[in-house]
């Protein structure tokens, strides 16, 4: 325009190429050729010292200097891509990821994932060794073993998994309304088994080695980590369901086995059962956690339906099992003195078997005695880190083992005293 002084103009023309340039951009980062927005890279991890529990102890300011330490953490975000192929099927878009990695003496020992929504609730934690829990496979003699949790919004849990050394796992699957937790399912997978050929395949592969036999050597059989393997479904093996009270408290658990179940391996730990009581609360079979030699060994066969009474407190007073056919089996009675369990009592149609316990003033215990059918058949007396066994055979003793820390130190025949060991 006439008038505009030569600099006025400079600045228009300036002006002009920085907008200019920021549409550029603009275009450059909205979009790819799928229209999407370059996820940012998640911050440097974050070290601390630790112990090997993996407790962020103190604030440390390099890599160098933690992994130095006995025990070291990590906590960096992470991005999908990083995620290990166990927890992919868990993964929502609108989770921020957190990697927790713990390190002892500059190993790396273990990982744990955490995913997070946007309010800041945890919906998943996992956790186990780096062999499991990486995404790209790593050279380690470690075992594939660990857990899974996942949380709904509510922050209750809605299914647990535990990875076993062998390849086998136990799912926990938990449902609620509302609050009230009213039913879990306890499902079992296999190991995954190495791929049998098929018989046919197996025959024409027979009929092709002899016909090449005169022309050339047999190929090298296939190496065993060739040979492709069959992942096992996930069987239902336990469904628990839940009874209260018009109150809100819990009145009984009704547990039904699908198939045969090893007694030891069916876990009975149900967080946040009722409202109000602790979410780290137990129920616990007594006859398994107090003398799981005395009543161990047990398969409970399929069709079982086991009902547990409890009281207003949620410990389990009695243990009412029954048949397909609704016929009672065997009944198992607790009997509690404030929160100490005196005696756990089990009562079939052709056996009784009764475990009674004492306690020292701090509520140790320091005595268990077993009787099977009202003969004393086994005592436990604890000392400290030091316990005493003794078997008996009709009322008398005939063996004594003295164990410290869990270790046979010695043991003494009782009967005639004529064997030493």
């Amino acid at each position: 325009m006439p008038g505009d002084s030569p600099v006025l103009h400079r600045i228009n023309i300036f002006l002009a190429l920085l907008l200019l340039a920021s549409l550029l951009r603009a275009q450059e980062t909205e979009g790819s050729e799928e229209g999407l927005v370059e996820t940012p890279a998640p911050a440097a991890p974050v070290w601390y010292r630790s112990n090997a529990s993996g407790l962020a102890i103190e604030g440390l300011d390099s890599r160098f200097r933690a992994l130095r330490e006995n025990y070291s953490l990590s906590v960096a975000g992470a991005l999908p891509e990083e995620l290990p192929e166990v927890l992919v099927p868990y993964y929502d878009s609108l989770y921020k990821i957190e990697l927790r990695t713990l390190y002892e003496k500059g190993k790396e020992l273990r990982r744990q994932w955490i995913f997070r929504s946007d309010d800041g609730v945890s919906r998943l934690n996992a956790s186990g060794s780096s062999a499991l829990m990486a995404r790209a496979p790593i050279e380690s003699d470690e075992a594939l073993t660990g857990f899974i949790e996942v949380f709904n919004a509510e922050r209750f849990i809605t299914e647990e998994r535990q990875i076993n050394a062998d390849g086998s796992e136990l799912i926990f699957r938990y449902f609620y309304s509302g609050k009230t937790l009213t039913k879990a399912e306890t499902w079992t997978k296999a190991a995954a088994v190495a791929e049998a050929p098929l018989a046919e395949e197996a025959a024409v592969e027979t009929e092709e080695a002899a016909a090449d036999e005169d022309e050339a050597a047999p190929p090298p059989a296939a190496a065993a980590e060739d040979v492709p393997l069959v992942e096992a479904a996930a069987v239902l093996s336990v469904t628990d369901r839940y009874r209260y009270t018009r109150s809100g408290s819990l009145r009984a658990i009704e547990r039904f086995y699908h198939e045969n179940v090893d007694a030891k391996r069916v876990k009975l730990v149900f967080p946040g059962i009722v409202p109000g009581l602790p979410e780290t609360m137990e129920f616990v079979n007594p006859s398994l956690a107090y003398s799981s030699d005395f009543f161990g060994g047990m398969v409970i066969t399929e069709g079982t339906k086991i009902t547990y009474s409890t009281d207003p407190r949620g410990r389990v007073l009695k243990e009412t099992r029954t048949n397909e056919e609704g016929l009672l089996t065997a009944e198992v009675l607790n009997t509690w003195n404030g929160d100490r369990l005196e005696s756990v009592l089990w009562k079939s149609e052709d056996e009784e078997r009764l475990t009674e316990f004492e306690y020292d003033e701090g509520g140790s215990r320091t005595v268990q005695r077993d009787f099977k059918n009202g003969v004393l058949e086994r005592a436990i007396m604890t000392y400290g880190n030091r316990e005493i066994e003794e078997l008996y055979m009709e009322g008398e003793p005939i063996l004594r083992a003295v164990w410290e820390d869990g270790r046979k130190i010695s043991e003494e025949r009782m009967r005639g005293r004529n064997s030493k060991r």
